[in-house]
């Protein structure tokens, strides 16, 4: 039983530390510079990915890291709002600003939260940045993006 609840437990503070790192992607879907804020992004996520490696005490390979985040990345934005086209709208005044600083900082939140989520699951299951198939958690992955993004809308 003891085990089970430090099991628990371990997943309960990965979790927050995921939780944590959100709020840093939203504002980093926020900074106007277009490729400057996905450059943002991408920094938030290595460093929640690291932080949650250390976590599960697991060695960190952050090229490894950023090749499974850009393969999950993929199929989401494929079917949904591209993240690099809101990035370029806030070159267009005005109205590109405004729909880039909406969209995006929502977008790289449920992003960031859903990475780390299937991150957690797979070092749950003893898992490791290196035995990690992206092709075989682009659907977990997906299915987080979904719920996180219509939590998003709905707040």
């Amino acid at each position: 039983m003891t085990e089970t609840v430090e099991v628990n437990q371990r997943e309960a503070d990965a979790m927050a530390l995921v939780k944590r790192h959100v709020p840093w992607a939203v504002g980093a879907g926020v900074i106007p510079v277009p490729g400057v804020d996905f450059a943002a992004l991408v920094a938030v996520q290595m460093t929640m990915l690291s932080k949650l490696a250390k976590h599960y005490e697991l060695p960190f390979r952050k090229n490894a890291a950023k090749s499974v985040v850009v393969a999950l990345l993929g199929d989401v934005l494929g079917s949904t709002l591209s993240g690099g086209t809101v990035s370029l709208a806030k070159m267009v005044p005005v109205v590109g600003t405004i729909v880039g600083v909406i969209a995006l900082p929502a977008f790289a939140g449920a992003v960031t939260y859903s990475v780390g989520r299937v991150f957690v699951s797979h070092f749950e299951a003893g898992g490791t940045l290196l035995d990690l198939d992206p092709a075989a958690l682009r659907a977990h992955f997906k299915t987080e993006f979904e719920q996180r993004a219509g939590k998003d809308a709905q707040a």
